[in-house]
């Protein structure tokens, strides 16, 4: 399944489900199809890091930020080469800190607008619109046991938007951890059998309202999700209709 979901409000706006002879490139080119893209910033993930559909983001007035992995080594390897001593000047660098779950993590985000200005590339500039090149270092260190890992990713866009660029890469990491993962892990869909006719979608419509309405409980209440199920269920229907959301 491909979900497009809004960053801030955590809330799936739409979804393509994918037949077994389908592939999911082509499921996000149909969800792209569903979406109003104008003034938006779309992430995706690395799959998704293709010309093709950065065209079709720009060209309906939308901007693109994708994370570029070894499914587009030549890519990433003219990012590498951008973020060298020789462009320093040229560097924008932001540095963030953050404290969660017993871990401290050390985010540092560097920048570079306009890159194919500093030095003419045939590999980058078939990304249609490329306005940004990002390289985003973090560094995860355990409180408790000191250990620390570390791992660096880079991304394009074309936006020069550095604020939004970087608030929609954590973002994306908070959407993965916030609705993937809850899904998976408190509502157990991986797990779920279900494969009649159209029960797994309404099933997946069913289990994201249901999410929703967990974490709106869980800020109010300042509780955790396996928490509240289990509060929910000593409770009856109306008891639960009657909760302020």
């Amino acid at each position: 399944m491909a979900r497009a979901i809004a960053s801030k409000e955590l809330v799936s706006i739409a979804q393509v489900y994918i037949d077994k002879k389908d592939c999911e490139l082509n499921a996000i080119e149909i969800l792209l199809e569903k979406l109003d893209l104008e003034g938006n910033l779309i992430s995706i993930d690395a799959i998704a890091t293709q010309t093709s559909l950065a065209k079709t983001i720009t060209a309906r007035g939308g901007d693109y930020l994708l994370p570029v992995k070894d499914n587009q080594l030549h890519s990433k390897q003219e990012l590498e080469e951008l973020f060298c001593p020789h462009f320093a000047k040229h560097i924008a660098v932001n540095k963030q800190t953050e404290l969660g779950h017993g871990r401290i993590e050390t985010r540092r985000y560097e920048s570079i607008l306009h890159p194919l200005e500093l030095e003419a590339s045939s590999i980058l500039s078939r990304w249609a619109g490329l306005a940004s090149v990002h390289k985003v270092s973090r560094i995860r260190e355990d409180k408790k046991t000191g250990k620390k890992s570390q791992e660096t990713a880079y991304y394009i866009s074309s936006s020069t938007d550095l604020e939004a660029i970087h608030k929609t890469i954590r973002d994306h990491w908070a959407i993965e951890n916030k609705l993937h993962y809850c899904l998976d892990v408190f509502l157990r869909q991986d797990d779920s059998r279900k494969r009649v006719r159209n029960v797994p979608q309404i099933m997946d419509l069913i289990q994201k309202v249901n999410l929703y309405l967990l974490q709106r409980i869980k800020q109010k209440k300042k509780s955790s999700i396996s928490r509240m199920m289990l509060n929910f269920g000593c409770m009856s229907p109306s008891q639960i209709i009657d909760l302020e959301f």
